[in-house]
């Protein structure tokens, strides 16, 4: 049985892997949501919209070349807008609605959290 060493699981990407790697990802996810929509169900399109929202950001990440520095795939940036995403989707989701969808609140507030210790630790690398 093959088990990879510690080094072969966290070692950076190279430029090329990262491009072709957030290419395919992008036009998966690019895929994946026109068919959601295609299809016309509601659940379809809204869990594909979350998937596919995730996919991207992560595609776009490699393919800028942030994903090879072995600093994290998402930087402080996207994660703040991750975290408002979230956010402001269900604060407009509970508008209509009398209970409060409190995963999306609590995964913004983690993209927050994660963001801030990502900033600091960059900080100290400099």
């Amino acid at each position: 049985m093959f088990i990879p060493s510690q080094n072969e699981l966290t070692r950076k990407l190279s430029p090329r892997t990262a491009k072709v790697a957030g290419s395919l990802g992008l036009v998966f996810s690019i895929a994946v949501l026109a068919l959601s929509i295609l299809s016309g169900d509601k659940i379809a399109i809204g869990f594909s919209a979350v998937f596919c929202t995730l996919l991207g950001m992560f595609s776009v990440s490699l393919l800028f070349g942030k994903g090879a520095h072995g600093a994290g795939i998402l930087s402080p940036i996207v994660l703040y807008v991750l975290g408002v995403i979230l956010i402001a989707g269900d604060v407009l989701v509970s508008i209509g609605n009398s209970q409060i969808p409190y995963a999306g609140i609590l995964l913004g507030l983690g993209c927050f959290a994660l963001a801030k210790k990502r900033k600091s630790s960059q900080k100290h690398e400099i």
